[in-house]
Parts: structure tokens; sequence; C-alpha cells
């Protein structure tokens, strides 16, 4: 893949992985400052090149690694998700659809797909075809626009809420995993995995009450596709078979990120402090614990099996055995993308900075 993180968590699977290596140093790089008054921003993403892009708004901006003077391309709606293209391009989503911004950063024309897009699980595979979802449906198009495969994880269910996705992508088949989730009356609330295979045919579903899926209303989810299964985190974890066998789970309520730094492999943080290895079925290894009074913000990994938390006073990047490498003075960071030897955060307040 070209771009070093082309998409949210990463890539369309959500395992918060890199292919690309990440920054040897920790020195704190450049920053730019969000506009006030904004009402909507996603990303970043990092693209061929070392390009670094976030959308805000209605406009997709682009910046050069050293982070000044982005160039703005308009968009025809509030944009929902952004991904980096092979090609050194961009694909911008939202309730118009899916637009492809060309490298030169000149609009391609008709939107690729139409219909409202939600907000992860866009991705461009080599060979050019686009993977993204439709509310519970997976499709695949091609560079042309044309719909090559489209199938509903969830289908006849009649499940309408907010949507999470992720895609196992094997060049042109996928495996694919959505979770949803229906608000009732007097604080009822339902959700659900469900699952499908590269043919399109369903393959499980798990629900809240039944399979005791560690969610409840309000707190985030986050959905993983693997090559072996599916991992879904939240008041707790699990990690299904994708013939729905379940093979781990963490009882514990307070599982807050969790990433794959390789294909065998499931790091994550419980209790906000605590920074684990899975080892199935029922074990872990610890690797790190966050001072007393802090916790751990985010976590992500990059080619080599290194990771790199987001702590309130600093960036920490540790290697595959758990010893820590750098502590970037950077503080404030919410969130983490890996680049071709530097490390992108969100800060708070909302601006942007580069640790090399």
């Amino acid at each position: 893949m070209s771009a070093p993180w082309p998409c949210r968590h990463g890539d369309a699977a959500g395992t918060g992985r890199s292919a690309w290596v990440g920054p040897a140093r920790g020195v704190p790089g450049p920053r730019w400052a969000f506009p006030k008054g904004l009402r909507h921003w996603c990303g970043p993403v990092v693209g061929a090149g070392g390009r670094i892009a976030l959308a805000i708004d209605v406009s997709l901006l682009v910046f050069g690694p050293d982070l000044r003077d982005p160039r703005i391309v308009s968009h025809s709606g509030i944009i929902r998700s952004l991904a980096a293209t092979e090609d050194g391009g961009f694909l911008v989503a939202g309730v118009t659809g899916v637009a492809r911004v060309n490298p030169d950063l000149t609009a391609r024309g008709l939107p690729l797909l139409s219909g409202w897009m939600p907000a992860e699980g866009m991705v461009e595979v080599p060979g050019g075809d686009l993977w993204a979802w439709r509310d519970s449906n997976y499709v695949r198009a091609g560079p042309d626009g044309l719909v090559r495969h489209e199938g509903d994880v969830a289908p006849g269910t009649g499940w309408s809420g907010p949507h999470i996705h992720a895609l196992a992508v094997d060049g042109s088949r996928a495996h694919a995993a959505c979770w949803t989730a229906v608000s009732g009356g007097r604080g009822t609330h339902a959700s659900a995995v469900f699952a499908a295979s590269p043919d399109g045919l369903p393959l499980f579903r798990k629900e809240r009450a039944q399979d005791s899926l560690p969610t409840e209303e309000g707190v985030e989810v986050r959905l993983m596709a693997l090559p072996d299964g599916v991992v879904m985190a939240a008041r707790g974890a699990v990690l299904w078979d994708w013939d729905g066998r379940e093979r781990w789970r963490e009882q514990r309520e307070d599982v807050t990120r969790i990433v794959s730094p390789s294909p065998g492999s499931l790091v994550y943080v419980r209790d906000g402090v605590h920074l684990l290895r899975v080892r199935p079925p029922s074990g872990f290894e610890q690797l790190h614990e966050a001072p007393r009074g802090e916790g751990i913000v985010d976590v992500v990994a990059d080619g080599q099996e290194h990771l790199y938390l987001a702590e309130p006073h600093a960036v920490i990047a540790l290697d595959e055995r758990g010893k820590v490498r750098f502590r970037a003075p950077v503080a404030g960071v919410r969130t983490l993308c890996v680049g071709a030897g530097f490390l992108v955060g969100v800060q708070h307040p909302l601006s942007l900075v580069r640790i090399d």
C-alpha cells in the first residue's frame, strides 16, 4: 500500500496498524491549528508521498509533510469519510456519495457511488477497486464507478441504528462484519454483530442479550475484521471465528482501545492504564502501565510491530516486547496515525502535530 494510513483506524479491517514504519526518535515537529467554529471533521489520513489530509465540513485540506499551507478542495456536502488512494489521490464521502480527488487535487467528475455513506470502512485496494458501505450493505466498485458486488450483511432484519463496519479484504474478495444498534423507549437498547462471507452469504449473527455482547447505549464500539475472525470491543471485548465460535473474551468492562500489531496478535488497553497482549484462549501479558493518575488515550502499531501510545503528557513508543523506545514530550494527543517515518497526532485543543 502506497499510503501509510489510508483510512480511519489504519485500514478497512480496523486493525489500527500501518504497513509502514513510524518514527525512531520522537522529536516534536510542526503543528497546524484547526479553524474556530468548525462543525464536523474527519481524518487525518496519510497518503502517498507523506501528504496528510483532513476533512473539515465540506472541505478537503491536503498538507505536505511540513503541515504548512494546505490546499483546499471543496465537496458538494459534509464529508463523513476520507481515504487515501493508491495513485496518490483521495476519496471523500458523505450524503451525496463517494467522490474521487486526483493526485493533483482536481475533482474527477460525478460521484463513484451515490447514496449515504457512513463514517468509516471505505478503502481502495490494489487494482483500483473501491470497497465502501451503505448502511449494512458492503459494495465493491471498479475504478469506473460500476458496482461489481453488493451484499447485505444483515438481510431482512430491519436494523436501522448507527453502524460500525470492518472488512477483511483479500484482493477482490472480502469477509465483512457490521455492528448496529437500535434504541427503544424507556431506555431499552439492542445491538448486534453480523458477519458475511466473500460470497455475500450470512455467517453469523450475535445479539446483545442472547450472546452477551460487551456494549450498552452511549459506549463507543470498536469492530475489527481479521483473517481468522471478528473482534468487538466496548464494555469488554470478544473474538469470534468467522463461523461464529467464540475464541477469547475479556470480561472486564473498560476496554478503551484495541489494535492488531501483526496478523496473529491483539493488544488492548484495559481500565485506561494497562496495555495488554492477548494470549488465547484466556490469558494475557502486560506490556505497559500508564503512570498513576494518567491513562492511555490511543494506541496504534506500525509495520515492525512497534506500538505508539498517546498519554496525557507524552507520546510513547514501545518495541514488540513492550520496552520503551522513546517518549516524545507532546501533550494532549487524542488520536494517532502512522506515516512513513513519522506520526501525526490530533491534539486538544484541536490541532495537528507531527512527531519524527
